[in-house]
């Protein structure tokens, strides 16, 4: 099956709010929509040539905006709006990294220790050497790791192997250890890789959104009456904002006429934000099937039993599956049905590139359509 729609099967059933990844593999040609669900900002910092490359993703209900980090290093801060101000930082550093590469870093961590409110650093190190017990390490980067988990007073989180060749790999650095808790790592991921999956909870209040706030009104420009406001804006007497001598009372009253007469000629439409329910191919049964899983992952949060454990993983693996094939059954019919009339290939290509341009070429369903 094809890794992209395993990844967004897993992120779909899991119900995941922020997805950190390292290795991602990605180039500017692969468009984030082709491989997560909608509803997500997304952050990603690719490299130029094969492999590397970090990603994350975090759910548009939750404020964040990125902050600048050096372009020579594999990483993506971003800080999040919550209650508390958290900034989180993903990162790779490959296992041949040279003296510079460790030294930016460093530098670049040490600053980043310096920052307001609560840190979480995580990602792939690539630090076997060290012992987290003693904290003590044989490599130079992992010496300077420890002095800096030390130093600045940070908890590594991660304490179970996160790699198939018995190594803890990819940590969680937090600069309030009670930030973080219910650190699992799960080695049953649909994905195939040598890296386990490390999951965490992240102990912070932040906004929910409700059913209503997925409705919100935007103007409908395509059934404005243009000429109509022209025309009104032309005959209108402006001269009462103008004899005012204050500025600020000037513009005041310029943008109340301004915004009463977009209200006039233009209608609103109320638009649905971006959610789960926008993939076209989640429908019907596999609706049916999601429903279920998340029933059952209540059901274990509230009595952990082994029972319910593997009930919930037959139900996922068979929702992955299932998930995989109404994807490629999606995009196969519609080529197939409307090659003669592409303009809904185009609307489904725009919802993934985020662009009107049509593309020379794209990929799906492992062929060359165009």
């Amino acid at each position: 099956m094809n890794k992209m729609s395993l990844l967004q099967s897993f992120i779909i059933t899991s119900g995941i709010e922020i997805l950190a990844c390292t290795e991602t593999w990605l180039s500017p040609y692969v468009f984030n929509e082709e491989f997560l669900p909608p509803g997500y900002s997304v952050f990603r910092h690719d490299r130029d040539g094969r492999g590397g490359g970090v990603l994350l993703a975090i759910r548009n209900h939750i404020p964040c905006f990125e902050l600048s980090s050096p372009k020579d290093l594999e990483l993506v801060t971003v800080n999040i709006g919550l209650v508390h101000q958290v900034t989180l930082c993903v990162l790779y550093r490959p296992p041949n990294a040279s003296h510079d590469y460790n030294v930016s870093l460093s530098n670049y961590l040490n600053c980043l220790a310096m920052s307001p409110g609560r840190i979480v650093i995580l990602g792939d190190f690539n630090v076997p050497d060290i012992d987290w017990d003693t904290l003590s390490g044989d490599s130079p980067f992992s010496l300077y790791l420890c002095d800096f988990v030390f130093n600045n007073n940070f908890t590594q989180l991660v304490h179970s192997l996160t790699h198939i060749k018995g190594d803890i790999l990819d940590l969680v650095l937090s600069s309030d250890c009670f930030l973080i808790n219910c650190i699992s790592i799960s080695k049953s991921m649909p994905l195939s890789s040598d890296h386990y999956a490390v999951f965490f909870r992240l102990c912070c209040s932040s906004p929910r959104y409700s059913r209503t706030s997925l409705n919100r009104p935007v103007y409908n420009y395509a059934k404005a009456d243009w000429e109509g406001l022209v025309d009104y804006l032309l005959e209108f007497d402006f001269s009462q904002c103008f004899s005012d001598s204050d500025i600020d009372t000037v513009w005041s009253c310029f943008k109340d006429i301004l915004l009463s007469s977009v209200e006039r000629f233009i209608p609103r439409v109320k638009k649905r934000s971006l959610s789960y329910h926008s993939v076209p191919w989640l429908r019907g049964d596999l609706q049916h099937n999601l429903n279920q899983i998340r029933t059952l992952r209540r059901r274990y949060a509230r009595n952990p039993t082994d029972h319910i454990k593997m009930k919930l993983a037959n139900e996922e693996a068979e929702f992955t599956t299932a998930f995989c094939d109404a994807k490629s059954k999606y995009e196969e019919r519609l080529v197939k049905e409307h090659g003669h009339d592409q303009s809904k290939i185009y609307r489904y290509v725009r919802h993934i590139s985020k662009s009107r341009e049509i593309p020379e070429s794209l990929s799906i369903w492992s062929r060359e359509c165009f």
